[in-house]
């Protein structure tokens, strides 16, 4: 995975000439291909991890958080994207000046700084800590790697190489799972009447719970804060909508919005399974739990180191990896054309574009030596 996205960094990196190029690929890149980075920018080893541990614990009452980026899409291709797309903007907090005035925008430019740079160390520690305690890998040693892979192909390649290498993450990512879905089930050793009647017995299928109790997660509390966490995320958050400017034109943006979210049924589903076929495994060879590690957080990670192949465990940790440094690398382009387009620009106005060009690679490097370092 390291060698493939050197390549691609070295690979982008030549067609690198202006700002327009590193933050909007030049508006070149295929819609196919953006709507797998849209898909994978908001995919990262926490889901990878967190959820299969979840539904391990729990049920698949968490199933339409995911699904209400489906739900969403509607308002975003309506009202959204042919804003940004009208207006030429590279960062989408521009639209906050010309509607009000310019401290909103270096207020909200701000705030997505802060997020993603909050947000860059926990979703490179959280991964190799699971990692860490199954496998061994040192912690600290898992950061870096991640942390100097990702800044390589950033710095040099800009949001292309982040979109061309989150498309090949989304796919090993993917491979890795199905691959683990394929073959826990040839794990288990109860028929199929004894998984229904313990399915049954623990409620684990349970999908909708329509009490009104705004306390819990329940069917309307799942929906509301779903839908509302994704209009936002996929409406004005820059790692998002920066994608949707890389594109030709704005039905291609469209199109690539509809692939990336309509990619996140398949995938909630593989990976709710996943948890569920879990407890399924466990709970027929319950000598193979780890009673020395926390049972739900490692559970996934324990099951790829002890049970799968080990070919096919090596794909499933590069897969955790990869998606590790694909929520890194998109955070990392987005703070760099944040803090060029809204705060640089303006405080030192009227530079040639290679300056700015310059200073965006210098920022990706520094907020990656930051992010790493938190």
């Amino acid at each position: 995975m390291r060698c493939i996205s050197w390549a691609i960094g070295l690979w982008t990196s030549r067609h690198q000439h202006s700002t327009a190029d590193y933050f909007k690929g030049g508006e070149k890149i295929p819609g196919w291909a953006t709507g797998l980075s849209i898909f994978g920018a908001k995919l990262s080893a926490i889901t990878f991890i967190g959820i299969p541990a979840k539904t391990y614990a729990t049920d698949w009452t968490y199933f339409f958080l995911l699904m209400t980026i489906i739900f969403c899409m509607p308002a975003v291709v309506r009202f959204f994207i042919p804003y940004y797309r009208k207006l030429g903007v590279t960062s989408s907090y521009e639209y906050l000046e010309k509607r009000f005035s310019y401290v909103v925008r270096s207020v909200s430019a701000g705030m997505y700084i802060l997020l993603q740079l909050g947000r860059m160390g926990i979703v490179i520690l959280l991964p190799a800590i699971a990692l860490s305690v199954v496998t061994g890998i040192d912690v600290k040693l898992s950061i870096l790697l991640m942390g100097a892979v990702s800044l390589f192909y950033t710095v040099l390649g800009g949001i292309e190489a982040v979109i061309w290498t989150e498309v090949v993450q989304v796919i090993i990512l993917l491979a890795g799972a199905l691959l683990a879905l394929i073959l826990i089930p040839l794990s288990l050793t109860s028929d199929a009447a004894a998984v229904t009647q313990t399915l049954e017995q623990y409620n684990k299928l349970k999908v909708f719970d329509f009490r009104l109790d705004f306390s819990s997660a329940t069917f309307w509390v799942v929906i509301i804060g779903g839908f509302t966490l994704n209009l936002i995320q996929y409406g004005c958050d820059q790692t998002v909508v920066q994608r949707y400017l890389t594109t030709p034109d704005e039905q291609t943006a469209v199109k690539s919005l509809r692939l990336g979210a309509w990619l996140t049924l398949p995938s909630t589903i593989i990976f709710f399974a996943i948890g569920t076929l879990l407890f399924l495994f466990y709970r027929d060879h319950p000598g193979q739990v780890n009673m020395a590690l926390d049972a739900q957080d490692t559970i996934f990670p324990w099951y790829i180191v002890t049970q799968l192949p080990a070919g096919v465990a090596g794909l499933v940790i590069t897969a955790i990896f990869a998606a590790a440094m694909g929520s890194l690398n998109g955070s990392l382009n987005g703070v760099s054309t944040v803090f060029v387009n809204d705060f640089l620009r303006r405080l030192s106005p009227g530079k040639e574009d290679k300056f700015y060009l310059r200073s965006a690679k210098i920022t990706t490097l520094l907020v990656g030596i930051a992010g790493t370092g938190i």
